[in-house]
């Protein structure tokens, strides 16, 4: 089943065939513990891959069973319906999937490289910046300072980055090293099949729909 509207992308998660998709297992192992999964899903076992075709529109916390043991609650029906209430309706859930499940697409296609998407958007506004303040970066990208901190060290024991020293030792900006330009370059077409792979998943509709909501918001 493919999208066929942004609705269909971002409200429903259509079959997705696991390939293009993580391959952690789904669900936290707490929902395992309190709800009975549907007939057609299974949470892997530690160490093992989810294979063949996941359906999020069957196996998703949306249909799970309730447990009737799953919580000790007075008001059991209130309860229920603010949870079903949620599971029905709650945006930020599928669109988390959603992002997992694209965030893959890009780090599947960049494993080869031995770089993940994160670090490859880092390496594209540090050449864009030139000289990368770490305010910057983290105002850009929404990150705090410690997670901004320890991607630039890991890509600097890449060697794709090197910190510029500054009157300040807590805020030293950072640029490209030549190895981080060349990966750049090398990740390129990686990217490019990855992002293919997304508008397919997406759809033409889906895209144009992710493209407004991120221009009303001020992003590029």
């Amino acid at each position: 089943m493919r999208p066929r509207s942004a609705e269909a992308v971002l409200f429903v998660l259509p079959l997705l065939l696991v390939e293009a998709v993580p391959r952690d297992p789904l669900l936290p192992s707490r929902f395992a513990r309190r709800y009975r999964l549907g007939r057609s899903f299974a949470l892997p076992s530690p160490g093992q891959t989810l294979t063949g075709a996941l359906d999020f529109g069957d196996n998703c916390i949306y249909k799970l069973k309730w447990n009737e043991g799953s919580g000790d609650i007075m008001d059991v029906e209130k309860y229920r319906q603010a949870a079903d209430a949620i599971a029905k309706s709650c945006v930020a859930v599928r669109l988390r999937l959603l992002s997992r499940v694209v965030t893959n697409l890009y780090n599947d296609a960049l494993r080869r490289l031995g770089l993940k998407g994160s670090q490859l958007h880092i390496l594209v506004v540090t050449a864009k910046l030139g000289l990368a303040q770490p305010a910057k970066v983290c105002e850009i990208f929404q990150l705090d300072a410690s997670t901004l901190s320890r991607n630039v060290e890991r890509m600097r024991a890449r060697s794709w980055l090197e910190v510029v020293p500054g009157e300040d030792a807590r805020t030293q900006s950072f640029r490209l090293t030549a190895q981080g330009r060349r990966m750049l370059e090398r990740a390129f077409p990686a990217w490019e099949q990855a992002e293919q792979q997304a508008e397919k998943l997406l759809g033409k509709d889906g895209v144009a729909l992710l493209t407004k909501t991120a221009r009303k918001m001020g992003m590029p």
